[in-house]
């Protein structure tokens, strides 16, 4: 609660790799604080990159893993006024946040990436592939919810 607070929750183009030579940090503890970051991704998609980027090294994470996970902690500490609020009801607009690096892990060259949608307009996009005026800029083959569901992986209601 009386930490200082930072700007940004992971600087950029930070690299990080799974046995960095550091000592260990205390997995349980570890794990316990992305399972939280993970958890709040949902209403807070500004962390969603960097929660997904940590959750790589929890089975051994290092003392650089944890550190850099109690940096997003700061972040959260001076950014408690942000997030995104879901109402039951009115007019919502198919928004999607994303974010994600190319190639960015070192140990094994793949991306990390992370988004959040807000929901009732994706359902109406997803049930009626229809492409229309507002949802132009989303590509057909990119339409992921409308293929999960083709696929019988979730359930629109």
């Amino acid at each position: 609660m009386d930490c200082r607070s930072v700007a940004i929750p992971l600087a950029a183009n930070e690299k990080f790799r799974k046995n960095d030579g550091e000592n260990k940090a205390n997995s349980s503890l570890y794990r316990s604080l992305i399972g939280s970051l993970l958890y709040l991704t949902s209403t807070r998609p500004d962390i969603m990159f960097v929660a997904s980027l940590l959750s790589r090294f929890m089975q051994e994470p290092s003392q650089v893993h944890l550190g850099v996970t109690k940096c997003v902690l700061r972040y959260l500490q001076g950014t408690m006024d942000y997030g995104i609020m879901y109402k039951f009801g009115g007019n919502l607009n198919f928004i999607c946040y994303s974010d994600r690096d190319w190639a960015g892990s070192i140990d094994d060259m793949k991306n990390t990436s992370g988004y959040a949608f807000l929901f009732r307009s994706t359902i109406a996009i997803a049930k009626n592939p229809v492409n229309h005026e507002r949802s132009k800029h989303i590509f057909i083959k990119y339409h992921f919810i409308r293929e999960t569901q083709e696929k019988g992986e979730i359930q629109l209601h």
